[in-house]
């Protein structure tokens, strides 16, 4: 990958990288009209053989699915710039690009893998129309144990003894609805484990869950001002709050709502609210994950060390930690 060290105020929050999932998803509905002119004209070219012109037309193609799947997502971008493409392997070639959001550049890739294969989640064909096909291995290998040495927990709301050695941290998003299950089903029986120590870390997926990252934002506003306020505001957003169909411009009120009720100051909370307090926090913890597994998904959980995605029960987790029910 293109060392990016030199570009200032890089923003690598992992939400970005579900841009390249969600691009496909729009694609398949209808982006990829903007992309089906005249496909085959890269099935005999490789990325060691590409000329300029040829490459140039490559990128303006990914330009064109990022932006508009950017666009119809309601992100306010700007300042699309290509960086300089790196050979991976000899056959996977990456092309880094930067955007700006707010006061934030974010980098993110794409991959060209053996001149042929666009690779997002899961892979497009460009010589086939865009059409996705069967995955192929990724060009780096995903490490799936990681130490929990790694994140700050002391920064984010836990239960269980801190000596506890039976360690589980999960990374959520309160509009995921997988979480949000086992919000209901599972975290009581973890929480009330006093055998493990439990750590949440939010992880919001903004470009598929409009509202995740103002609702993470508000618990963690809640956890620094009143920690012992944490559980109970968490637990009202899963079980009480449909955060998928709260339109945008109401979601303020109902979050008033729900700091009125358990008292939480509305000036201090408004002030974290506005200067976005427990963000730096959330992007450090959610960015080593990602660094470490590649392209995020909610949730995940580290259980023991061990990473794992998707619903895990009371009773895999408690196996998972070698003990019994």
């Amino acid at each position: 990958m293109t060392d990016h060290s030199a570009h200032k105020h890089v923003f690598r929050f992992p939400w970005i990288f579900l841009l390249l999932s969600t691009i496909l998803f729009q694609s398949i509905s209808g982006i990829s009209l903007a992309l089906a002119d005249t496909p085959q004209e890269h099935s005999k070219k490789t990325p060691d053989h590409q000329n300029t012109n040829g490459q140039a037309a490559l990128q303006e193609k990914f330009r064109k699915v990022i932006t508009s799947s950017l666009t119809m997502q309601k992100v306010p971008f700007k300042n699309f710039t290509w960086l300089d493409p790196k050979e991976v392997t000899g056959n996977v070639t990456a092309f880094p690009f930067a955007i700006d959001i707010g006061n934030k550049r974010i980098v993110s890739v794409v991959y060209l893998v053996n001149g042929r294969y666009l690779a997002t989640s899961p892979l497009l064909d460009i010589t086939d129309n865009y059409k996705p096909v069967p995955p192929i291995p990724p060009p780096s290998l995903i490490s799936m144990n990681i130490p929990s040495s790694l994140f700050s927990l002391e920064k984010f709301p836990s239960s269980g003894k801190p000596s506890n050695t039976a360690l589980v941290i999960e990374f959520g998003d309160d509009q995921c609805p997988v979480c949000r299950k086992w919000n209901q089903n599972e975290e009581q029986k973890v929480l009330q484990d006093p055998s493990i120590r439990f750590t949440y870390i939010p992880m919001p997926l903004v470009t598929i869950h409009q509202n995740a990252l103002k609702a993470a934002m508000f618990e963690m506003c809640a956890y620094q001002i009143r920690p012992s306020s944490f559980w109970t505001i968490h637990d009202l957003l899963n079980r009480r709050v449909e955060l998928g169909s709260v339109d945008e411009k109401d979601l303020d009120g109902v979050l008033n709502g729900l700091a009125s009720s358990q008292a939480l100051p509305a000036t201090k909370m408004n002030q974290c609210m506005s200067e976005q307090s427990p963000l730096p926090d959330i992007e450090t913890a959610d960015n080593t994950l990602t660094e470490k597994t590649g392209i995020p998904t909610t949730p995940t959980f580290i259980v023991g060390g061990q990473v794992k995605t998707g619903y895990l029960t009371y009773g895999e987790i408690k196996k998972l930690l070698g003990q019994k029910k």
